[in-house]
């Protein structure tokens, strides 16, 4: 039995890389987690290499930057092929943000349901996860927003 779950373990090591100098971890895929205090990667809050922020790659060592430099390397040849890096980034927030908010909706109704129905367990525990997804959902907002005041700040680069 220990064997298998060394096994299992040195399978889940395979997957996934470190990034100690941000505190993140990334997977073969390109999906970005933050880091939990054992080690692992907290998979309900990962997001694609593409949508990670400016500061994120701005912090990463340069033994880390070598580990993602293939996922550089992938959003770095969109430019190439004439769409602004920055654009993908949007593009791909706001496409998170808007399941992020229908997930918002859907987590909504159990809740209402509970509170016609007078659950207040039932829903104590749906606000919980309201409020998990909520946090989620601020913090792709806060980087929206910093992606919108990048890209208005250098709209003479792109106009060239």
């Amino acid at each position: 039995m220990k064997r298998i779950k060394l096994f299992e373990d040195f399978l889940n090591e395979a997957k996934y890389i470190k990034l100690n100098s941000v505190g993140s971890v990334i997977d073969n895929s390109g999906n970005v987690y933050p880091q939990l205090k054992n080690g692992k990667p907290d998979l309900d809050n990962g997001v694609e290499f593409s949508e990670v922020s400016d500061e994120w790659i701005e912090g990463l060592s340069s033994a880390d930057r070598k580990l993602v430099s293939k996922f550089e390397s992938f959003t770095s040849g969109v430019n190439e092929a004439g769409v602004p890096k920055m654009y993908v980034k949007y593009m791909s927030v706001i496409k998170k943000v808007r399941e992020l908010e229908d997930k918002q909706k859907e987590l909504a109704e159990p809740f209402f349901k509970a509170k016609k129905e007078g659950d207040k367990e039932a829903m104590n525990a749906q606000m919980e996860l309201m409020k998990k997804n909520q946090k989620t959902l601020d913090g792709y907002r806060k980087n929206l927003a910093s992606i919108e005041s990048k890209y208005i700040d250098n709209m003479d680069t792109y106009s060239e």
